[in-house]
């Protein structure tokens, strides 16, 4: 593969064992109960197929033939949820019927398919237990271990996102298998981000862009450079970031799944350099493209903080009333929305309320786990003390805020043309998500 080599145990590369199966499954009989997305038949469909693909997948291949002893018959009322899984649902029932005949590609195809409607409609827990249910299935698929990685990590589960990431570098070394490899490198970046060990995630991304450009795979390579974007941007590595951001729109098209994701790391590196009109026009056009909800309230802390340095109370009002209601249910990134918060209360001199912001932060930063914003927090409490006073705006004339505004329009323009995250989706089955 032309990458750099990891040790080896005689003449096979070292992968790690998978996790084991999560101990705690009480979130997810809660996610499976009816709810918003979940009805009865589907919450009750989706437990007793994971319970059997957990089966199928420790037996072995003579004993899967015997191994369901009662008929399977599928409870299929036309709900929305049911129609929306009922490809997969078909598959975990023709397993019952035919566990010895049906293929680890077509069980860890279905697991695959709950997992990304899961993620879709944050239902993390599902998601995590059926991406684990497919690498477990099909344990030779490194795709499918950066798919159990990716939802670890959504989740906070950090730990276990790490072995699942390391396993899939093993696995794509294994199989030849460049695009796996790449992503998995940047998923172990993006964890490490979220844990505020940067020193730790910059070589993870610049490898995985190094490797992506020796392969000519551009598109790989932009989504590397993205996320060095960002983590640049945190950093206040500002001329970087900014060499970083014209890098992966060179490279990425118009109608990749991350556009929106692309825009708001600009947006974000915006704010954090105080050109805060621009960035809040940007972050408009960017909140109809978000659909996953534990991603929206980032966005939205960040307009927030946009808002109160572009001397917009109003806005800034709108913006943080919805963080702290969405903030409850989704406490992982909550945490990071309200540090936005307290940033755009003290850009407009509001020092008590961005305290409070900024104590709620770190509260529900401490309880989540959310190590970043935990540290985020605390600084911001104790410049809050100082009533220091947060990034003022960048003056128009300079050199950086013209460089941004253009590259701000070209982030506005795709998302117009931008047509949603499936469209003209390539690849094989098991081939990655776009992240």
């Amino acid at each position: 593969m032309g990458v750099d080599k990891p040790a080896k145990i005689g003449t096979l590369w070292f992968i790690p064992a998978p996790p084991r199966w999560p101990l705690d499954e009480a979130g997810l009989i809660i996610e499976l109960s009816p709810g918003p997305y979940v009805d009865e038949d589907a919450g009750t469909e989706l437990w007793r197929a994971l319970v059997a693909v957990r089966a199928w997948s420790a037996a072995g291949l003579d004993e899967r033939k015997e191994l369901f002893t009662t008929r399977w018959k599928r409870q299929d009322t036309g709900s929305a949820s049911t129609g929306e899984l009922a490809g997969a649902l078909a598959t975990f029932e023709r397993m019952r019927a035919e566990p010895d005949r049906i293929s680890t590609e077509e069980v860890a195809a279905a697991c695959r398919a709950v997992a990304v409607w899961a993620q879709e409609h944050a239902l993390l827990q599902t998601a995590i237990h059926f991406a684990e249910a497919g690498a477990s299935a099909d344990q030779e698929s490194a795709a499918l271990a950066n798919l159990a990685a990716r939802v670890c990590r959504r989740a906070g589960e950090r730990a276990r996102a790490e072995i699942w990431h390391d396993r899939a570098i093993g696995l794509a070394r294994t199989t030849q298998n460049v695009r796996a490899y790449i992503e998995a490198h940047r998923g172990l970046g993006r964890l490490h981000i979220a844990s505020g060990r940067f020193d730790l995630a910059r070589p993870h991304l610049e490898r995985a862009a190094r490797t992506a450009r020796r392969k000519g795979l551009k598109k790989q390579a932009g989504r590397a450079y993205h996320e060095l974007l960002g983590l640049s941007a945190l950093r206040g590595r500002f001329p970087r970031a900014v060499d970083y951001a014209r890098r992966a729109f060179r490279a990425l098209p118009v109608h990749n799944a991350r556009t929106p994701a692309l825009a708001y790391d600009l947006a974000f590196l915006m704010v954090r350099m105080g050109q805060y009109g621009p960035a809040l026009q940007l972050l408009s056009q960017v909140i109809p493209k978000i659909t996953a909800p534990d991603e929206l309230v980032v966005v939205l802390g960040t307009l927030a903080r946009a808002a109160g340095g572009a001397n917009w109370p109003n806005r800034f009002e709108d913006a943080a009333a919805r963080v702290v209601e969405m903030s409850r249910r989704f406490p992982l990134t909550g945490a990071g929305a309200l540090c936005g918060c307290a940033e755009g209360a003290r850009l407009l001199g509001d020092w008590n309320r961005a305290r409070g912001y900024a104590e709620s932060a770190l509260e529900m930063g401490r309880e989540a786990g959310a190590d970043l914003a935990v540290e985020v927090a605390e600084t911001l409490l104790r410049e809050i003390a100082q009533q220091k006073p947060g990034v003022q705006p960048m003056s128009p004339v300079d050199p950086q805020a013209q460089v941004l505004r253009n590259l701000a329009v070209v982030a506005a323009q795709r998302l117009v043309r931008w047509r949603g995250p499936t469209w003209r989706r390539r690849g094989p089955p098991d081939a990655p998500e776009e992240e």
